[in-house]
């Protein structure tokens, strides 16, 4: 029936939301701040963070601390600008841009 399927899509959901918080799982997240140079730094993030969270993280490793988090734009190899709310769920590479770019 339509409502059993619906309870299984909502189990299978609850249990994504559960190994995505699962203590230790983690992804690399590589940000390449100039890549013509190879100058890039590899953050771990959790599982299903939403992309915000790995740019909190890359802002506070800032050594310059001028670095804010809002001004960051991570780019994916298809040139396409990731959301805040977008999770990142596997180890993933991104080129850095930011608002002031």
């Amino acid at each position: 029936s339509v409502r059993l399927e619906q309870e299984r899509q909502a189990e299978e959901q609850r249990q994504a939301e559960l190994q995505a918080q699962a203590p230790g799982d983690t992804v690399d997240v590589c940000v390449y701040i100039d890549r013509a140079m190879d100058f890039k730094t590899t953050l771990a993030v959790r599982r299903g963070a939403p992309a915000r969270e790995a740019k909190q993280r890359l802002a506070e490793e800032d050594p310059t601390g001028q670095l804010r988090a809002e001004d960051i734009i991570f780019v994916d190899s298809s040139h396409r600008e990731l959301g805040d709310d977008e999770q990142i769920t596997q180890s993933v590479e991104f080129d850095l841009k930011t608002a002031s770019m």
